[in-house]
Parts: structure tokens; sequence; C-alpha cells
């Protein structure tokens, strides 16, 4: 015997669309609005620099090195989506300021989440470069904020974290 199944005017299933709705919504998870500030006030040669698609997107007066795609995995889900996040100001010298006033947060924007794990600031630096970074482990996947502050400016972006 075969279940009785309402249908529409049109004579399809409605629980067949309210089924695919659903699984569609479920495929999609939560939507997502990626946003990335813009390199347009950056100079060189952080504007040009691009590797295994991160890229560095800000000004000189804060810009962070972020997925050219807005889809961060870290070391995946098994690390907590966690890795380096790294940091850069024009006039930053890392050996003047070895610990950077850097504080930097995150806010999970499509539903509750526990707290993101930092750790605190530190800096790297080379032949011709001096940068900031901050290692960062989301416990979830999903839509989150992130939000670096650092001598008076603030660099804003969201970022899907996870597949």
């Amino acid at each position: 015997m075969r279940p009785a199944v309402s249908t529409d005017a049109s004579g399809f299933p409605r629980l067949a669309v309210l089924g695919a709705l659903w699984a569609c919504s479920m495929a999609a998870g939560s939507a997502c609005e990626i946003e990335l500030p813009s390199s347009d006030n950056l100079s060189e040669p952080w504007k040009s620099n691009r590797a295994h698609g991160f890229a560095w997107f800000g000004s000189d007066e804060l810009a962070a090195k972020i997925p050219e795609d807005g889809h961060w995995v870290g070391m995946g889900p098994e690390h907590d989506y966690g890795d380096k996040f790294w940091w850069w100001r024009k006039g930053y010298r890392a050996i003047e300021e070895q610990r950077p006033e850097l504080v930097v947060t995150a806010n999970r924007l499509d539903r509750p989440a526990p707290p993101v794990r930092m750790d605190e600031a530190t800096h790297a630096f080379g032949k011709n470069w001096d940068l900031m970074l901050i290692g960062m482990e989301f416990p979830t996947a999903g839509c989150w904020e992130v939000i670096g502050r650092y001598h008076g400016r603030e660099l804003r972006f969201v970022l899907k974290v996870g597949d």
C-alpha cells in the first residue's frame, strides 16, 4: 500500500517540494554573504602578493592575508579550522613591537557558537618584511565575521569557514 501524498493544483506532490526545499537549504547551509575588504588602497608589494589562493586585503593602515574567495578551511575540521592569520600595517616594525597591540575578534553570524580560540598576537620578519600574526581556531564551520583592530584602525571581513 502506498502512502497518501497531497498534491498542489498541478498535481505535483507537496511533500516532494518541501523535501526538495529542505534538502537544498541543508546542502547550501546557511547563506553566508562573504564580505572581503578592498585592496585598492594597499601599496606594493602587498597589493599584488597572491599565492596559493590567498591575497592581502585592506589598506596600508591595516591589512590581512585571507583567502581570495572568502572560504577559510585552515587545517581542516580535525584542527578546528585553525591556522595563522597574517596582518600588516605600513610602518610596523616587528623588532620594535614583538607583541603587537593587535586585537582580533570573531563572531559567528548564522547561529550561536562557542568563541574562537586565539593565541596572543606575535610577530614575524624577514628581509624587507615585518608582519603580525595570530593563531585562530574556529570551533564550528559557518559564517564568521572577523574584526582586527590595531592602533586605532579596524579591518572587518566575513568568511565562510569550512567546506
